[in-house]
């Protein structure tokens, strides 16, 4: 078996590996309007996606974090922000999608709301000892 075949988790194994504390930050992210999707290229992340924006979300000790940079959500996969000689918008593969004043406006609240939910503490009770499988 390939190496990456033998480290491959599916999102239902880490979901099942994590914590008290880890499932009190995603009912926060509920709670906030966020919805959780799964991408099948990105099998082993949690999806948090909001107002057409998506971030990727993988366990740490303590909670989550992101993995790589959050995007547009396009249905195959996620839009990474770029710039170009006609200025920025996302692009998944062919896909184009322009990032006007306003569009750019909407994906930095996503991203500092995704940071205020993954940086504020939790209280003691909800935090518990199992750790990540």
């Amino acid at each position: 078996m390939d190496d990456w075949q033998e480290s491959y988790r599916s999102v239902e194994e880490t979901i099942a590996s994590i914590g008290p504390a880890h499932l009190k930050i995603l009912e926060r992210f509920q709670e906030s309007g966020f919805e959780f999707v799964r991408y099948e290229r990105f099998a082993t992340y949690l999806a948090a996606t909001k107002r057409g924006f998506v971030a990727l979300l993988e366990p740490k000790a303590d909670g989550w974090q992101v993995f790589g940079q959050p995007g547009y959500r396009f249905p195959e996969g996620i839009g990474m922000l770029v710039e170009d000689g006609e200025g920025k918008k996302f692009l998944f593969h062919q896909k184009v999608v322009r990032a006007d004043s306003r569009l750019l406006a909407q994906f930095q609240d996503f991203k500092r709301e995704l940071l205020e939910l993954l940086t504020t503490p939790l209280d003691k009770k909800a935090q518990g000892k199992k750790g990540i499988g």
